[in-house]
């Protein structure tokens, strides 16, 4: 009972956002943080990784405003794809191979049966 429009429309999930270089800078040093630091809970690892970046220059910031840029093209391109996709989507229905529709299957009454007679 398979439909030949869902195979060629699949569902497609939008792309996801792009990270902030905080974000970037707190991937790569958290890990680090909590190897050197073991009794620190993860909310204080995170408040120790924010007064770090903050406390750092805009040259040791850069290679992680970079990374933050480079995945803010990735997101606009995917973004750009996933648009054109459900673009596409919206003109094939998804009933428009098939006789009969959900709503016109509902429109039908059901088929009584012949009482036998004694």
């Amino acid at each position: 009972n398979k439909k030949p429009n869902k195979q060629l429309v699949k569902k497609t999930k939008p792309p996801k956002q792009p990270i902030s270089s905080f974000l970037a800078f707190y991937r790569h040093k958290r890990s680090e943080m909590a190897k050197k630091h073991p009794e620190l809970t993860f909310g204080q690892v995170s408040s120790k990784l924010g007064e770090l970046w903050k406390s750092m220059n805009f040259v040791e910031r850069r290679p992680f405003v970079d990374e933050a840029n480079k995945d803010r093209i990735r997101f606009a391109d995917e973004q750009e794809k996933y648009r054109e996709l459900q673009a596409k989507k919206s003109k094939i229905k998804p009933n428009q191979d098939e006789e009969y529709n959900d709503k016109d299957i509902k429109k039908l009454k059901p088929v009584k049966e012949n009482k036998k007679i004694k």
